[in-house]
């Protein structure tokens, strides 16, 4: 069973910066400076989740909210996790978390590898592609 996990202490922090890490810098060859910023901090602009499955950390994510709009961001699973649904699940567990909030709607910048699987999710491309970290992106939206 897949689940997140607010980060509301250091040691959930760390694990989501350790998960990212995994993925982002170890895995996709991303500079650490470019990867981690100014809102990789608890009580910040950024609210972080660990995704777990049973119990156990297969991936990260954060989100900005702004208004009534979310900002998707660092979002990855664990290279021998991917394909089960964790990634879906994840998606649909934040879409229900920040609708509950008041959120109207998730924007995010989707590598283009991505794509796909945000669009299976009902995310629609809003934007030419452009270049982040040295990786192609589209802007995609969704209306929750």
């Amino acid at each position: 069973m897949f689940d997140i996990i607010i980060a509301e202490d250091e040691q959930t922090l760390s694990e989501c910066r350790r998960m990212r890490e995994e993925v982002f810098v170890r895995e996709k060859k991303v500079d650490p400076a470019v990867e981690q910023d100014e809102h990789d901090i608890l009580g910040g602009a950024c609210e972080h989740f660990l995704i777990t499955e049973d119990g156990e950390s297969i991936g990260a994510l954060r989100c900005m909210m702004e208004d009534d709009t979310v900002r998707l961001q660092r979002f990855c699973v664990l290279r021998d996790k991917r394909g089960n649904g964790a990634g879906r699940a994840a998606v649909e567990l934040i879409e229900r978390y920040y609708r509950a909030i008041g959120a109207t709607r998730i924007e995010l910048d989707a590598k283009c590898s991505s794509q796909e699987f945000y669009e299976n999710c009902g995310y629609k491309v809003i934007s030419e592609r452009f270049v982040e970290a040295d990786v192609l992106h589209v802007k995609m939206l969704k209306e929750l």
